[in-house]
């Protein structure tokens, strides 16, 4: 893709990125904090109703106050004047204008001294069941004023006549001195008219209702549900336009006797919507509008400059010709222009050295892996060359000498001297054992100089295959694993045997694959080394290298070599074939890499099996398998 489809591409999704954030911000944060700020401003308008019924709770406890410390009202408890009642509790007006509908005074035990309740509407007299004609038991909620000027109970209650305000207050003196003459209670109904009067003082359209009554609908049972359950008003979306909340009121034993349900226009979050789907839609026109204006100015200040530079560059690489680019401008790009010649000048000067340079690098590779590998070989010869040293030196030809020395001394006796000297009769049995044994140290260094020309032909083999480098080819042959192993368990028996390492080949199965069998061969003798310097430099108990071939899949051979030495640090199995990369303190770090990548160019894989640090090493080449019916023969396949 061209960078003007991805420039564009790119900008389209950021503008769609920053408005769909933009939209799912309003949606989760400023949408929500409207519909709570019309959630906090419904919950308000029900605090301010459920504060208007305290006040008017308030003024009727406040005119209760006024009677309870008066001292008329005092004396008329002890003496029950004639003249009090005519001139305050006869006077039905005032009653009328106070609105008040329960007026008892009890003594301090509970018995009712004097009492008035009215209907509201009708004004004539009715009882109430809460409120007994005799007598109050000691336990009524308003007989728990004390004989002091702050005590009082206030609240709503729920009567037959409906819901109704009650106060009461302990009757003093106007001095709120004892001893307690008794109680005073007043009462207001809440009717209709009380309603519209708090509803036109408050601005507040509100409803009161039983929580528990049957004659409610399914919905407001549900809502007033709610509400009896909670501790808070709960809000209750009525329609896309209204929002109700619902609080439970409380009477004086703290149970809900009154639920309080105010409505009001959504007005906040109808006019929160409308400035959030304006603001997206501004957002999307103005994001338009940028990505028209960015893609004009990319084009014509970044993308078209751009564009010469990449036809130019393309020329460059394809042809060759390192012809200038005539770019004059004062920004970046000028400047890019200009550092572009420059590099074009200094790549001309590169190039003429880049030749020589990398054929001195080629030549330094070849010989530090000729000299990796022929060090390696020619530790095997090293350890032969002083195993024959020993051997001769240690050889019974000594011995012959002493035979033929004998031999010489009765040259003129001999029938005599075999015949009944004690020496004589001894020397042929002597001769034969002696011959015997030297038979015996003659093989084993046939055996010995054998391994030394197999070491020395490794040698050989070595140098030979780096030569090749000169041609770019591999001798591909196909081969059997288990010869190649074996050859190459030869070349290293030497030095395992002189440092006490045990190597044996546990598990094998004929597999035959096309590979260089020189190349092979030292990959294995590389890893062999590796894993005997491992062993010998931990000084680990009973050290062991275990060779194992074996099939993957049908098409897939692999050589396990595993030792129990010390394993790799698990940082470092990422860098094992790494060229320069060496855990010895005398390595070059080639071995590893020269295997690896010895191994690829035959097709086949090189790889570390991670084991527990400790556990030892293992490493494993798999190589293609040929199938069954093909022909064994060696051929010459370009690398």
């Amino acid at each position: 893709m061209q960078l003007r489809p991805k420039i564009t591409l790119l900008l389209v999704t950021l503008i769609s990125v920053s408005v769909i954030s933009n939209f799912a911000i309003q949606r989760t944060v400023v949408e929500p904090s409207f519909r709570q700020l019309e959630h906090d401003d419904a919950v308000d308008d029900w605090q301010r109703c459920q504060n208007a019924l305290v006040r008017d709770n308030e003024a009727l406890s406040s005119l209760c106050f006024d009677w309870g410390s008066w001292d008329d009202a005092y004396e008329f408890v002890k003496d029950k004047n004639p003249a009090f009642i005519e001139a305050n509790l006869a006077n039905t007006e005032w009653f009328t204008d106070q609105q008040i509908d329960v007026l008892y005074f009890c003594r301090p035990d509970g018995s009712v001294y004097w009492r008035r309740v009215t209907e509201s509407e009708s004004g004539e007299p009715t009882q109430l069941a809460w409120l007994p004609t005799d007598r109050l038991p000691p336990d009524h909620p308003l007989m728990a004023v004390t004989p002091t000027k702050e005590s009082k109970i206030d609240g709503i209650v729920l009567t037959e006549l409906g819901f109704m305000m009650m106060s009461s207050r302990p009757i003093l003196t106007s001095q709120n001195k004892g001893p307690l003459a008794g109680v005073l209670i007043f009462g207001r109904l809440i009717n209709e008219d009380t309603v519209a009067a708090l509803r036109e003082q408050t601005g507040i359209h509100f409803d009161i209702r039983d929580p528990f009554s049957a004659s409610l609908s399914e919905s407001d049972r549900v809502s007033t549900a709610r509400a009896v359950q909670s501790d808070k008003p709960v809000e209750e979306v009525l329609d896309d336009t209204q929002l109700a909340v619902s609080g439970v009121i409380k009477d004086l034993n703290d149970k809900p006797v009154m639920v309080i349900q105010t409505t009001g226009d959504r007005n906040i979050s109808q006019r929160g919507r409308a400035a959030l789907v304006f603001a997206t839609w501004s957002m999307v026109a103005l994001g338009c509008l940028t990505l028209l204006t960015l893609l004009i100015a990319l084009g014509k200040l970044v993308i078209e400059p751009l564009a010469i530079f990449t036809r130019h560059t393309t020329t460059v690489g394809d042809s060759g010709n390192m012809t200038r680019i005539d770019l004059k401008r004062g920004d970046e790009l000028g400047t890019l222009a200009a550092a572009y010649n420059q590099m074009l000048k200094q790549l001309e000067d590169f190039r003429a050295s880049s030749i020589t340079l990398s054929r001195q690098a080629g030549m330094a590779e070849v010989a530090a892996g000729v000299l990796h590998n022929v060090g390696n070989a020619m530790t095997n010869v090293g350890v032969l060359a002083d195993t024959l040293d020993s051997k001769l030196g240690n050889t019974k030809t000594a011995r012959l000498t002493k035979v033929a020395n004998l031999l010489n001394e009765h040259q003129h006796d001999l029938p005599a001297f075999f015949s009944e000297g004690a020496q004589g009769k001894q020397l042929p049995g002597y001769i034969t054992q002696l011959a015997s044994h030297l038979n015996g140290e003659v093989a084993d260094l046939q055996h010995d100089v054998a391994n030394l020309r197999e070491s020395l032909q490794h040698v050989k083999s070595i140098v030979a295959s780096h030569q090749s480098l000169a041609t770019s080819s591999n001798f591909m042959e196909q081969v059997d694993l288990c010869d190649v192993v074996s050859n190459s368990q030869l070349l290293v028996d030497a030095s395992f045997r002189k440092h006490g390492v045990d190597l044996k080949l546990v598990d094998s199965s004929p597999s035959w694959v096309s590979c260089d069998r020189s190349k092979l061969s030292q990959v294995l003798v590389n890893l062999l080394t590796n894993a005997k310097e491992a062993l010998v430099t931990a000084q680990s108990s009973s050290p062991r290298v275990q060779i194992r071939i074996g099939h993957k899949d049908a098409g897939t051979t692999f050589i396990e070599i595993c030792d129990n030495g010390p394993g790799v640090n698990p940082s470092d199995v990422a860098k094992l074939f790494s060229k320069g990369f060496t855990t010895k303190p005398q390595g070059h770090g080639i071995g590893l890499h020269y295997c690896w990548l010895s191994v690829r160019e035959m097709g086949g894989t090189l790889t570390f099996v991670e084991t527990p640090q400790g556990g030892g090493c293992t490493f494993r080449i798999e190589l293609e398998v040929l199938a069954t019916n093909d022909k064994i023969s060696n051929e010459r396949i370009a690398a």
